[in-house]
């Protein structure tokens, strides 16, 4: 078989589908249901192709399901924005762990819009289970089983901004330190990603101009944004999950962990362009939407001709 610790992801997870197939059963690590249903795939189904293309089904069913209430033809043109969008084909490529964990949470997410509170605490659990990454958002939803609708906006804003400069700062890089997560995880790979300083590239300005805009636009809009549960909701998700992003810059594949607020980032720009009736303001979300991709691929091609 190949090496179950190869640098890629996707040859990663098809070796341990190999290894499942020939040799049986083995915990790898802690992601539980991800496990179990790698290690049954591999029993019944012969096809590696159909193994990565599941991922791609769940996280465009996720999609569908979160993007409903926008209306004909915005459901379809949202649905094609975010399929061009660099984080989906980078999840549905190759992270397919975290790809499945998403597609959950953004069911979640679902759930907590609609009031479902203790569905979306159980679907957080399951996302987990998945990618250890996504018990971030399991606090997040059960922070709203417990306080309901008394969520404030203002203060995941005050939040995010600390974020910021805790990120551009360093403070974030004593975190170890000081937390035990290895005992309160009890995850061997989360202390090797936390004391690592492989591939560690802490504040990176293309990640941070990458996410700027929605936090921009639900900052000129969030009088709307708070009447609107539906956006008020993703809003929130996004500025916590970028919160977290923020404050965890300082570890290896840190996209990793921005990439669960990235993936809500063309649902906001797409929101803020149909909310506007300005045909300026339109064009100025659409031109943002196009840039932010290309900021983040090509940021150090301009920062090499720029020097």
């Amino acid at each position: 078989t190949r090496d179950i610790f190869s640098d890629s992801d996707t040859e990663r997870y098809l070796s341990i589908l190999e290894y499942y197939r020939i040799n049986g059963f083995y915990l790898f690590d802690k992601n539980y249901i991800f496990a179990v249903y790698t290690y049954l795939y591999s029993l019944y189904i012969d096809d590696y192709y159909m193994y990565m293309i599941i991922p791609l089904i769940t996280l465009l069913y996720s999609y569908c399901k979160l993007v409903k209430p926008l209306k004909y033809p915005v459901y379809s043109f949202s649905l094609v924005l975010i399929a061009t969008f660099p984080v989906f084909w980078q999840l549905s490529a190759s992270a397919f762990k975290q790809c499945i964990a998403i597609s959950f949470i953004l069911l979640a997410l679902v759930h907590i819009i609609q009031t479902k509170y203790k569905q979306a605490v159980l679907l957080s659990l399951i996302a987990s289970s998945f990618h250890f990454t996504a018990l971030t958002f399991f606090i997040f939803s059960l922070f709203f089983y417990i306080r309901k609708e008394r969520v404030s906006l203002n203060l995941f804003f005050l939040i995010w901004f600390f974020s910021v400069i805790f990120s551009i700062s360093g403070l974030n890089s004593y975190i170890p330190s000081i937390i035990p997560f290895y005992d309160l995880v009890g995850e061997s790979k989360v202390n090797i990603y936390l004391e690592s300083t492989n591939n560690a590239t802490g504040f990176r300005v293309d990640f941070f101009l990458f996410s700027l805009a929605p936090v921009l636009i639900i900052f000129i809009n969030r009088t709307l944004v708070i009447k609107d549960r539906y956006i008020k909701m993703i809003a929130l998700s996004y500025l916590y999950f970028n919160s977290i992003y923020n404050i965890m810059s300082f570890i290896p594949f840190s996209d990793r962990v921005a990439a669960y607020s990235w993936c809500l980032s063309p649902i906001i720009l797409l929101w803020s362009a149909l909310k506007c009736r300005s045909s300026i303001y339109m064009l100025s979300s659409i031109g943002i939407a196009l840039l932010n991709p290309l900021i983040f691929m090509y940021y150090n091609s301009m920062f090499i001709f720029l020097k």
